[in-house]
Parts: structure tokens; C-alpha cells; sequence
């Protein structure tokens, strides 16, 4: 069994709060809710900073993930809102061995109960002229 050649592609669906749902996918078929062929699952890991660190030891690894379709993860309660979180992941293959991982994408942190793109910045703003 070879060992997975290539990266998951990372897609945060909607932060709610402090539930962020990532989905992930075939970077060659990214429209497709399957696995590549030949793996298993992937591995997810976060970090929570403005940069993301080049050293595998700094990130905190969520689990790993056989249905990548939609991950609803729910962070540590004490971030505030504005706090960046990024994430990670590596597709592994039956016997656990690891391909390379993907590019981290980040999101921030947002207040309780407001959904990815309920707040709409034109009203905002006409309402501060």
C-alpha cells in the first residue's frame, strides 16, 4: 500500500461561535465527498496564533477523521473572539502511514451565535454615516 501522495484540501464551512465546521477533500476532486483512493482517513490538527509553525510539535492534534466530508470542532472556551485558529490534516493510508500535509488555512474566532456571513457590512456602515 502506497503511501498517499497527495495533500487534503481544507475548507472551513461556517464558524458558529466556537464550533468551526471544516469539510475536506480529494485535492483532485474536490467537489467529491470520497477519500482518494488508497487511504484510510486523515489526520486534523490545529493551531491557535497569528503564524503558523513550521514545527509539527507545536500543533494540536484533533483526531483523526474517516468521513472528511463536514468536522463541526468546537474550540477551547477561553479563546476570545478575533482569535485565529488555523488547521492542517494529512490523508494516511491503512497502515497509518502518512502522506504530506496540507497548506494550513486560518478563521477567527467569532462571537456566540452569529453564522459565517450574517453581518452585513453595508448595513453597518450605513448606519455609522
Amino acid at each position: 500500500m502506497p503511501v498517499p501522495a497527495t495533500k487534503p484540501k481544507i475548507e472551513v464551512l461556517n464558524v458558529d461561535g466556537r464550533v468551526i465546521t471544516l469539510r475536506l477533500s480529494d485535492v483532485l476532486k474536490p467537489l467529491s465527498k470520497a477519500k482518494p483512493a488508497g487511504t484510510a482517513g486523515a489526520s486534523l490538527f490545529s493551531f491557535v496564533g497569528e503564524v503558523p509553525p513550521a514545527d509539527v510539535q507545536a500543533w494540536t492534534f484533533e483526531g483523526n477523521v474517516t468521513k472528511p466530508s463536514e468536522i463541526p470542532l468546537t474550540v477551547d472556551q477561553s479563546l476570545t473572539p478575533d482569535t485565529k485558529v488555523w488547521f492542517t490534516a494529512f490523508w494516511y493510508n491503512p497502515r497509518g502511514l502518512s502522506g504530506p500535509a496540507t497548506n494550513p488555512v486560518s478563521t477567527l474566532i467569532q462571537f456566540g451565535g452569529l453564522n459565517k456571513g450574517t453581518i452585513r457590512s453595508a448595513d453597518l456602515q450605513r448606519k455609522a454615516a
